[in-house]
């Protein structure tokens, strides 16, 4: 890949940090960057600063045409769509147009990366198989949605060093034109989710599929036994399967079972632990665990080692993150749950007795049905405003679940701390533009909120 001279366009500098790796990979490689993005420079300042000292032409605040005509590689953002008008100018000028994750897999060896995705769990996952990974392999890296480009890496990958690699939708859509698939895909789950960028929940499916779809028979494909599609799939996946779940033993007649979590315990091929007796600092679902204890016996680490690393894994910022536990109560942020499905999974970690959960916000054209049922079996539900948030009033006519609107955060704080219950749990279920930047913009919110009644509370003590 040479990009010595090459003029680049980094579209879409982002504030997750992904933009800025991309830039700082093409600058490393000799390229003239420039960086566009429609957000003002005050709304990008994180990002602008992580730039500060580098020889970057920046046009902020729109496109601009010329741009896209006259560099020779575009590189765009996965939040940007595809039919956006300037990469269709990009395309009339013959230039190429990548992402992140494409430019690693052309150049990457495949064969030393762990890709995960799923609609649910994919962050956690991730950052678990990291953590029982360097048991073994001490240098092993993660990269992905949370921790930016996976060009940050491409560098370790190229010295042989294994990498477990975060891998939305849209990330895998990048790879796709390169036809490579990780050595090891996990696929954590499947269910509705950007319907407002995909055209059907089939084209959302096909995408996740990408990540298994160039695999070969050296290859490994983990996947949720839980899922219907994923057992509809496996007949045409050309990989070793192991199917494991939070819930059942697998039974199927295609790949072998994994690790699974039944009736309180974990069962492995030839080992067993008390679900219980994994003493966690943040609270996982049995799924995530059970897919980390097969990618780890992939590698022959032990049981004990694998462990360790779970119970000493903190956890990640907004999924079902302990903010603090005040007068018995436990307060907990998961604005990373942005679909139905991902609340639902919530709830069922938590446990719904004398549970408080806020919900609501922007739709992203999904169905809320599931969910609407589920707040049933939930004492207090505090809905926020937003188009989702209609849909979830709409659905519940058949439920009648009592649903208290509210117009904040900090309302929704206040009447959930109102109700005494055991746990407050901030999984939206929702996109959050209708109120904040992004998710995590919502989380800290809500953070603050907590944050401040604790003070309160204390005060009047």
């Amino acid at each position: 890949m040479d990009l010595k001279n090459k003029t680049v366009v980094i579209m879409g500098l982002g504030l997750a940090g992904g933009g800025v790796e991309d830039a700082l990979f093409c600058l490393r490689n000799g390229a003239i960057v420039i960086v566009t993005d429609t957000k003002e420079a005050h709304d990008l300042s994180r990002s602008l600063d992580a730039l500060k000292g580098h020889t970057v032409t920046l046009h902020l605040g729109g496109h601009v045409r010329k741009d896209f005509e006259a560099a020779d590689l575009i590189i765009r953002n996965p939040a940007i769509p595809d039919t956006s008008p300037f990469l269709a100018i990009a395309r009339e000028h013959n230039v190429p147009i990548e992402m992140g994750s494409g430019l690693f897999a052309r150049a990457a060896d495949m064969g030393k990366v762990i890709g995960v995705t799923g609609t649910k769990g994919k962050s956690t996952t991730t950052a678990l198989i990291h953590c029982a990974l360097q048991t073994k392999y001490p240098d092993a890296y993660k990269g992905g949605d949370v921790d930016g480009s996976p060009l940050k890496f491409l560098d370790h990958n190229r010295r042989g060093v294994w990498g477990v690699i975060e891998l939305s939708s849209w990330r895998l859509e990048g790879m796709a034109p390169h036809k490579k698939s990780p050595h090891i895909a996990v696929i954590t789950s499947i269910a509705q989710d950007h319907l407002n960028r995909y055209d059907s929940y089939d084209s959302y499916k096909a995408a996740k599929k990408i990540i298994v779809q160039f695999q070969s028979a050296h290859d490994f494909a983990i996947l949720n036994h839980e899922s219907e599609y994923l057992r509809s799939i496996a007949p045409r996946i050309a990989s070793n399967i192991l199917w494991f779940s939070g819930k059942q033993k697998p039974v199927s007649e295609f790949g072998k079972v994994g690790w699974y979590h039944e009736d309180g315990v974990l069962y492995g091929d030839k080992e067993q632990v008390a679900y219980k007796d994994i003493r966690c600092k943040a609270v996982h679902h049995p799924s995530n665990i059970a897919a980390t204890l097969t990618v780890a016996s992939l590698f022959d680490i032990s049981l004990e080692d694998s462990l360790s690393a779970i119970q000493s894994f903190p956890g990640l910022f907004g999924r079902l993150q302990l903010v603090r536990t005040i007068q018995g109560i436990q307060w907990y942020n998961d604005t990373a749950a942005t679909n139905p499905y991902a609340v639902q999974q919530s709830i069922d970690a938590i446990g719904t007795s004398n549970l408080a959960v806020i919900v609501g916000g922007e739709d992203k054209d999904l169905d809320f049905a599931d969910l609407a049922k589920a707040l049933k079996r939930v004492p207090f539900v505090f809905i926020l405003p937003g188009s989702a948030s209609e849909k979830i009033h709409r659905e519940n006519t058949k439920y009648n679940a009592v649903l208290v609107p509210v117009a904040t955060v900090h309302e929704a704080v206040q009447k959930a701390y109102e109700c005494s219950p055991r746990a407050v749990l901030f999984s939206p279920g929702a996109a959050s533009f209708n109120m904040f930047k992004n998710e995590f913009d919502r989380g800290e919110e809500f953070i603050r909120c907590v944050t401040s009644l604790a003070y309160d509370v204390e005060n009047l003590e």
